[in-house]
Order: structure tokens, then C-alpha cells, then sequence
């Protein structure tokens, strides 16, 4: 399984890789800390599953974070990769995006195993 994680918090980075690396140890984790950095990557690469935190920064090293950046990187993956699940990690309040996100999210048997999953959740 290949997954993205878009996070700029280290300390939650590490917590979500050792999560994953316990519960689907043969994945492959994939870090993005900013918007311009996921978008690149969701436009190269194919991911089984994006967990995505919506207050990033724009690029590297800039100190603009916006939950506005993170919803342009959800709304970019259902676009370029859709029917990926995503699953928006965050402490940012996503009240001005949430009937959006809603809107966009359907079930899919996305692995093929004949369980229909949601594709968009919020936490």
C-alpha cells in the first residue's frame, strides 16, 4: 500500500508512520509538509490512501499556514486522483470547507474485495 501523508508537524508525522507501520507494515509512507510539495506528488504518483492535515504552508519553509492550503490539496487529489481515499487529519477547523468535503465523498470498493468504503472522511 502506498500511502501520502501531507503533515508539517513532525512530531505527529512520527506518530502516523509508527500507526501505519504497526497496523500495514509492508507500506510505503510517503511525507509532504506543504501544499506545493503534495500536489507535485499526488500529480506523479499513485497512492492507495492520502491522510491529509488541512493547516500546511504553501512550500518549504514559508510560515503561511492556511487550512485554505490543505482543502487546495484535497480538492486537487479528488480531481487527479479520484477515487483515492482520503482521510483529512486535522486540528484546523474545516467549518468553511465541510459541506464541500461532504459533497464530494461516495463509496467505492476501491481494493476490489466487494466492501464499499467511504472515500472522504473528517476527523
Amino acid at each position: 500500500m502506498n500511502i501520502l501523508v501531507v503533515e508539517d508537524d513532525n512530531e505527529y508525522i512520527a506518530i502516523i508512520s509508527e500507526i501505519i507501520k504497526k497496523e500495514a507494515a509492508e507500506s510505503s509512507i510517503v511525507i509532504c509538509e506543504n501544499k506545493k510539495d503534495a500536489l507535485n506528488k499526488i500529480s506523479e504518483d499513485y497512492f492507495d490512501l492520502i491522510l491529509l492535515d488541512f493547516s500546511i504552508p504553501t512550500e518549504q519553509d514559508k510560515i503561511d499556514e492556511s487550512p485554505a492550503h490543505g482543502y487546495a490539496v484535497f480538492t486537487s487529489a479528488r480531481s487527479m486522483a479520484p477515487g483515492t481515499p482520503i482521510i483529512v487529519l486535522t486540528g484546523s477547523s474545516g467549518d468553511d470547507y465541510f459541506t464541500d468535503i461532504l459533497d464530494q465523498s461516495e463509496k467505492s470498493d476501491v481494493w476490489g474485495g466487494g466492501l464499499e468504503i467511504q472515500l472522504v472522511s473528517f476527523h
